[in-house]
């Protein structure tokens, strides 16, 4: 396995994949095959990644390959935990843009996403008051 620890600089705190890339992840050429130096050194350190798991660098950083800063876990706990994810994003909010809060009387599910219940009242509200004033 020196061939590829050979393609690693190690940091104080990553250890950052200096060979080849797909995207921001690195990639390593095993047994014919490109896989993800991420999860090639999970494996090799930590063991199998279970079935339906991928690999969640905790560190944030796609192209660190140190075994203390990558997970294996569910594909949807690893959307949820980023920074930068849209869904993650919107599932870390408390409130809707309104203020009102997502709290479970307040709250339904429409197309896998929360709405508020609240909002929905006032535009309901709003759109008989336009629909009164047309009419008359």
């Amino acid at each position: 396995m020196n061939r590829f620890w050979e393609k690693v600089e190690k940091t104080e705190t990553c250890w950052i994949w200096t060979a080849a890339k797909q995207g921001n992840y690195g990639v390593f050429w095993y047994k014919g095959k490109n896989v993800g130096a991420h999860r090639f050194a999970y494996e090799l350190i930590q063991g199998e990644i279970p079935k339906d798991y991928v690999i969640d660098h905790l560190c944030n950083n796609p192209e660190c390959v140190n075994p203390e800063h990558l997970e294996a876990t569910t594909q949807q706990k690893n959307v949820l935990r980023s920074p930068i994810n849209g869904a993650a994003i919107n599932a870390k909010k408390t409130h809707c843009n309104r203020g009102h809060e997502f709290s479970k009387e307040n709250t339904y599910l429409y197309k896998n996403m929360r709405h508020c219940k609240e909002c929905k009242k006032l535009r309901l509200r709003e759109w008989r008051a336009k629909k009164k004033e047309m009419v008359s």
